[in-house]
């Protein structure tokens, strides 16, 4: 298997791209000089920009793209970088829904999680309790 994935990595270009190159970040000028070239960084500092704009209502929700294409937005931030949405869920949740709506669906999120989390502690389900342990530890990971 590590003969096959060090072939792969050798011929394959996408690869070295996408995984290899991301691996060789050791010191904090690498850092800052991929984050200058790579398109996902400027996606998120365009998400930031739309956040830093609209701080407390955002700019409501699947509005990100009207805001970032438009000529009279871009000229309001020139970080704006055209796109649907910022790829990132929280940077997204905070250009669409400023920090309040943020905070409010953290909030609904959070209350869900533990009145599930609850219910299952009461009921001494095993079954249960092993599952959503078995979620969490997967998502955290």
């Amino acid at each position: 298997i590590a003969g096959l994935l060090s072939v792969t990595i050798k011929f394959s270009d996408y690869v070295k791209d996408r995984y290899f190159y991301i691996i060789q970040i050791n010191s904090k000028e690498k850092i800052l000089e991929i984050s200058k070239e790579n398109i996902y960084f400027k996606i998120y500092k365009s998400g930031l920009s739309v956040f830093k704009n609209y701080p407390l209502f955002g700019v409501g929700s699947k509005n990100y793209r009207f805001v970032t294409c438009k000529n009279e937005f871009k000229k309001l931030d020139k970080n704006y970088v055209c796109q649907t949405h910022p790829h990132q869920i929280y940077i997204e949740f905070l250009a669409e829904h400023g920090i309040l709506g943020f905070i409010l669906i953290l909030s609904i999120l959070f209350y869900l999680i533990f009145r599930i989390l609850k219910q299952i502690v009461i009921s001494r389900n095993y079954i249960q309790i092993g599952s959503f342990i078995y979620l969490v530890k997967n998502r955290l990971d």
